[in-house]
């Protein structure tokens, strides 16, 4: 078995020193815990603190998942069995909180991804993930193997170098630096009619009308030859990390607590301000736009990685799964019935069940509305994929859900 020793880090802060399966691509065993405070509370089983099973689920997690359309191709292509080898290339690093893996080698201020500048050679292949073209825009190919550098890295495994290789979930997606330095996430079109992108869009223009700004995660629509993205900034700040619902009851979690009220009350634990209304509007606004897929990763929690303090809820993001993109043949006056995550069983809960869970259906004024219609109509209008029927009945059934929450009021 062939090991190496890593400390796991949450910035400056040493959590534990671990032996590291290189073939296995695993943590096999926990030597030394320094600050187990510091770590994820995806990595903390009750009773037993931090583990190895949990370490590893929670490292599988972090990793590019293998049931993302393309991946064959990109293992393929780049030489690799398992995508746990980019998170090894690039030190287990994300753009998402601050938490590496240091072989002693280096430290925080050279290797991370919000100061350091990255290529885009691997998020241009995971975006595209079978599209030849891409590898004529490449800065280096990765079946180049040219020579070492002074660090012992191959151009190959240095063209690799991007967060990408930590964006977990099916939909294609990368990180990218815009011209004045901005981390932003880029996710490619793949549903029906493209709604997964531009629903993205149609959900922020119901955020500035609905909510306040800090409180969502704006996106925008960009297009180039290969496809249509949706994209947004990173919405952590100095010294912040994302702790998603999931982190906190992954170790605590069975379908029997699963409902609104246990949720919340974990998320209270925690101290973070303003859980309970913040939570209500995220999902009024959800089943607004019939946003189907509000699992426990898509929302969460800010923690302060120095203080380890919950300073506030996650602003809204990831909201393209929506607009009733997965039904070919839209009734308006039956848009609540569909299934909504995170609640119920693996499949969600109907949409009205969840409703019906919220402790407050008033927070939000929905008098805004008549201002987000017609902003809403002008991205609907103009999907290409979209036809004038569809962009009409979609805006009929927002209409409906509307109805739905005024009755309820």
């Amino acid at each position: 078995m062939s090991y190496k020793i890593f400390t796991l880090m949450n910035k400056n802060t040493p959590i534990c020193d671990l032996a590291y399966n290189t073939e296995g691509h695993f943590c096999s065993e926990i030597r030394q815990v320094w600050n187990a405070a510091y770590a994820s509370p995806a990595m903390i089983e009750r009773g037993r603190g931090l583990t190895e099973d949990a370490f590893n689920a929670w490292w599988r997690g972090r990793a590019i998942p293998l049931t993302r359309k393309g991946m064959e191709y990109v293992l393929d292509r780049l030489a690799i069995s398992d995508t746990r080898m980019l998170l090894e290339m690039n030190h287990g690093l994300s753009l998402s909180d601050r938490y590496w893996l240091n072989d002693g080698s280096t430290n925080w201020s050279d290797v991370n991804y919000f100061g350091n500048d990255f290529t885009d050679d691997l998020g241009m292949i995971t975006l595209q993930s079978g599209n030849a073209q891409e590898y004529g825009r490449m800065t280096s190919r990765p079946e180049d193997l040219q020579e070492q550098d002074n660090t012992g890295m191959r151009d190959s495994q240095l063209a690799m170098l991007n967060p990408s290789s930590s964006l977990n979930g099916n939909m294609k997606k990368k990180w990218a630096i815009d011209p004045d330095g901005t981390r932003v996430m880029y996710k490619k079109a793949s549903g029906l009619f493209g709604l997964d992108v531009y629903g993205e869009c149609v959900a922020t223009a119901l955020f500035e009308n609905l909510l306040v700004p800090g409180d969502y995660v704006p996106y925008e629509v960009r297009s180039d030859a290969d496809g249509v993205y949706a994209v947004c900034p990173n919405m952590l700040g100095e010294d912040e990390e994302l702790v998603t619902v999931y982190d906190l009851l992954v170790n605590d979690f069975s379908y029997a607590k699963n409902h609104f009220s246990h949720m919340l009350k974990a998320v209270n634990a925690t101290g973070v301000p303003g859980a309970e209304g913040f939570l209500n509007r995220m999902f009024l606004c959800d089943f607004l736009i019939a946003n189907s897929d509000r699992h426990y990763r898509n929302f969460g929690l800010i923690r302060n990685v120095e203080t380890l303090e919950y300073t506030r809820m996650a602003p809204v993001f990831d909201s393209g799964n929506a607009l009733w993109g997965d039904t070919v043949t839209l009734n308006p006056q039956k848009a609540h019935e569909y299934y909504a995550k995170p609640f119920g069983n693996a499949f969600g809960e109907p949409a009205l069940e969840l409703l019906g869970e919220l402790t407050d259906v008033k927070c939000v004024d929905l008098n805004k509305m008549k201002d987000f219609y017609p902003v809403a109509e002008k991205i609907l209008r103009n999907i290409p994929a979209l036809s004038e029927n569809r962009a009409q009945v979609t805006l009929d059934a927002i209409r409906h859900q509307t109805e739905m929450i005024y009755s309820r009021s």
